[in-house]
């Protein structure tokens, strides 16, 4: 989803879908981020009411002990960064990052091998998606965490400027 095209009308039926509690939460972010993170939960509800055939008001999202996001009847991942917001859906554990290629901080560059900006990020998106998949805590990215067998990734055809990856748990 691309957030230049995202409509006032859009925003005000998707801001009816929220939940109390995740509307205050956005309601005390910064404009920018307050903006992914609506769209970002109407994508996923989108997505998960035709996966599941409810309506997006019927979406139960809830979020794990490490904050991930969770509903029952499948699995799901969001990412969000400069203005594009993605989700990824499936049966098995999956999850999705997307980053906009600029220049990587140079500590977490060095940490994940002091690559071009373009190979940081297709790095990093990879290591993200495979932490989401897993559930683990993003502190993992920095560890170290490599492909494993049993998860398939993709690069889905992204905007300019921008990186997706998408990493599955195979069945």
């Amino acid at each position: 989803m691309n957030l230049k095209t995202v409509t006032d009308a859009q925003l005000s039926l998707w801001e009816s879908w929220l939940a109390p509690e995740k509307r205050q939460r956005i309601d005390r972010m910064p404009p920018q981020k307050r903006l992914q993170s609506l769209c970002a939960d109407a994508l996923a509800r989108q997505m998960l009411s035709a996966a599941l055939q409810i309506t997006p008001e019927q979406v139960q999202i809830s979020y794990d002990r490490n904050g991930k996001p969770v509903t029952n009847g499948a699995c799901f991942s969001v990412s969000h960064s400069g203005d594009v917001v993605v989700c990824a859906v499936s049966q098995q554990p999956i999850g999705v990052d997307v980053e906009e290629i600029r220049t990587a901080p140079n500590r977490l560059k060095k940490a994940l091998g002091d690559a071009s900006n373009e190979a940081f990020f297709r790095l990093w998106t990879k290591r993200e998606a495979l932490a989401k998949c897993r559930g683990d805590s993003l502190g993992a990215l920095l560890r170290g965490i490599e492909e494993e067998a049993g998860y398939r990734f993709a690069y889905p055809d992204a905007p300019q400027g921008y990186i997706c990856c998408v990493c599955e748990k195979m069945k």
